[in-house]
């Protein structure tokens, strides 16, 4: 059986494009968060986590994994002051989904806000990504020891 050089070509294209593509897929691997917090009883406060999160792509997803849909939002942080006076952004994430967050600024250092109607007190898990394909279970220890008034 001979093989023609085309197809050996071919092959050997296939070969290096599929290894160029899994480097590339492993340079998405982003940050991940843990940005859980209280969501007080049937209130509607904001309540901010004490993670700071930060993007160098421009994008930024979320996991709800609690039971209550919720109103996600990110703030900037001036330092060591979080503008709460106008997020940055804000998301819409029903009860169990997920949502991205594209076009924010990059390196810009985010405080995450929730914000959920809920009959009573609970803790909601909340993950950030910095990539949708980011693995949830890797979290990043970065706290915000600011106050959130």
């Amino acid at each position: 059986m001979t093989i023609r050089p085309g197809v050996i070509k071919y092959l050997l294209f296939v070969a290096i494009l599929t290894a160029v593509l899994s480097g590339c897929e492993k340079e998405k691997e982003g940050r991940t968060w843990d940005c859980t917090v209280t969501i007080p009883q049937n209130s509607d406060e904001i309540v901010l986590s004490n993670t700071v999160v930060q993007t160098d792509s421009g994008e930024l997803s979320m996991q709800n994994h609690g039971d209550v849909d919720m109103m996600w939002f990110l703030y900037e942080i001036d330092g060591e002051a979080i503008q709460v006076e106008k997020p940055a952004a804000r998301m819409e994430i029903k009860a169990g989904g997920a949502g991205t967050m594209f076009q924010l600024d990059r390196k810009k250092d985010y405080a995450v806000g929730i914000q959920a109607d809920s009959p009573v007190e609970r803790k909601v898990t909340v993950i950030v990504s910095e990539y949708p394909n980011s693995d949830p279970y890797t979290v990043e220890e970065n706290s915000y020891e600011g106050s959130s008034d």
